[in-house]
């Protein structure tokens, strides 16, 4: 289920939240924004009803290579390995949730996504840019639901039921941010 909320929230999160974290770096864009959103009521919607996270599928060590085409990200943002083979295109937000467990990452090459990442295929209903600067906005209320034990863990559902702005379909056509 969605909710609304005011114009002035939403441009507080587009203009502080994102340029702070290198999303909106032109002042003339957020003014532009500014224009467009005039009057214009926002969406929260959940993370998990807008796109669905997909988790990645698990290579074992005799598979990964120590030069190849593709990253391959594990536990860590730091790729341990490469693969001959990629699960997730170029322009994709990821989430870890074990090891490095809630840690927020974006790619803008292809790369193999191992069974401890989630992540957002790209496509036409969503930037995923904008949905990686949402998710670094989050990623402390994202970290502390993080199951600390031997292996920390993060239920993806953490990540689902966040709520994010979505501006109106106008907006949408108009703005590369969305």
């Amino acid at each position: 289920m969605s909710e609304m909320c005011d114009l002035h929230t939403f441009m507080i999160f587009v203009v502080e939240n994102l340029t702070a974290k290198k999303g909106i770096t032109n002042e003339h864009e957020s003014v532009d924004m500014k224009k467009l959103l005039r009057g214009a009521e926002v969406e929260l919607i959940k993370v998990g009803d807008l796109i669905s996270p997909q988790r990645g599928r698990r290579l074992v060590r005799s598979q990964l290579e120590e030069a190849g085409s593709y990253a391959v990200y594990q536990n860590s943002m730091k790729p341990p390995a490469y693969y001959h083979e990629c699960s997730a295109s170029a322009g994709t937000a990821f989430v870890i949730v074990a090891g490095a467990a809630g840690e927020v990452g974006f790619s803008d090459a292809a790369f193999w996504a191992a069974d401890d990442v989630y992540y957002f295929p790209v496509t036409d209903g969503l930037n995923n840019k904008y949905l990686y600067h949402f998710l670094l906005t989050k990623e402390h209320e994202i970290l502390s639901q993080v199951r600390r034990a031997s292996i920390p863990r993060l239920s993806i559902a953490v990540v689902e039921n966040l709520k994010i702005p979505t501006p109106p379909l106008h907006v949408k056509k108009k703005s590369s941010a969305w």
